[in-house]
């Protein structure tokens, strides 16, 4: 009797951790939680959005063609699932930011994306306000000047078709990989918080 309860806690136990673990996927691209907190309200992006077509993805593919600039607000018009709809005040434009599968969380792509106001620009460089202007990386750029100027690398992608993916669990490390576009990737070499080597 004892070992047929045992099993059954230990089944139990089982079904409870694979529930938990299929709902994680969802749970990472589900925007829901934080609906309350972003739809309707104005914020400042906090650093330069890429999109091609009206659209951006939550990796900020630093390839795309256009860019919305740092600072330049915003409103959030429309709030889905997987997707928010930001309308520039500037230029009246509406992006589709789409954050399907957005890793670690949709909450913490919304956090580094949108704030209450432009983020200073004092104390950088002339190389980093070229960078931060450009919406590019540059060599001698700062850190933080690079997470301005093309967004924070993603926490983790894999581009469909391939076996590798993009992985950038610490943004202070002294590597980081970005993505070009959906297949293509950029790894940024840092020494002493500065960008030392680009390799495309």
């Amino acid at each position: 009797m004892k070992l047929n309860a045992s099993r059954k806690i230990a089944a139990c136990f089982a079904m409870l951790l694979l529930a938990a673990l299929l709902a994680l996927p969802a749970l990472a691209g589900d925007c829901s939680s934080v609906r309350e907190k972003y739809e309707g309200k104005t914020f400042a992006l906090q650093h330069n959005l890429r999109f091609d077509d009206d659209e951006a993805r939550w990796v900020n593919f630093i390839g795309a063609a256009d860019y919305l600039d740092v600072g330049t607000k915003v409103t959030v018009t429309q709030f889905k699932p997987n997707e928010i709809s930001l309308t520039a005040e500037v230029k009246g434009m509406t992006i589709k930011l789409d954050l399907k599968k957005a890793t670690p969380s949709c909450a913490m792509i919304l956090e580094h994306l949108l704030g209450p106001s432009a983020p200073s620009l004092k104390g950088f460089s002339a190389t980093d306000l070229k960078g931060i202007k450009e919406g590019k990386m540059v060599i001698g750029m700062s850190r933080r000047a690079l997470f301005i100027a093309v967004g924070y690398p993603p926490y983790s992608y894999k581009p469909p078709f391939r076996a590798d993916s993009a992985v950038n669990h610490d943004p202070q490390s002294n590597e980081l990989t970005y993505m070009k576009g959906t297949w293509d990737f950029v790894t940024v070499k840092l020494q002493n918080n500065k960008v030392i080597a680009i390799e495309d």
